[in-house]
């Protein structure tokens, strides 16, 4: 769960470093989206509490689906991925 704007930046962030231009929302776009009570993003931090990667679900009563998954260039190789759809996949 998201606790504040800057958290929202890092997210962001990595989403600008993970996914070309077009396929994914402006700022503006995807921060309107915390509001929206069917989206979900949820985050995985390294041992210093810094996000190293996060996952974006829709979660309706039928079903759930996986909008985006991204972790941080530096750490991509290290698991973050699979342990946050694990986790994530887990909770069905």
């Amino acid at each position: 769960m998201i606790r504040n704007e800057r958290e929202f930046d890092k997210i962001f962030a990595l989403t600008k470093a993970s996914f070309p231009e077009s396929e994914r929302r402006t700022y503006a776009e995807q921060k309107k989206l915390l509001t929206d009570p069917h989206y979900r993003l949820i985050t995985e931090t390294n041992s210093s509490n810094q996000i190293i990667a996060f996952l974006a679900a829709w979660e309706f009563p039928l079903f759930r689906f996986v909008e985006y998954i991204a972790v941080n260039p530096a750490m991509r190789g290290s698991g973050a991925g699979r342990k946050i759809m694990v986790t994530y996949t887990g909770e069905s």
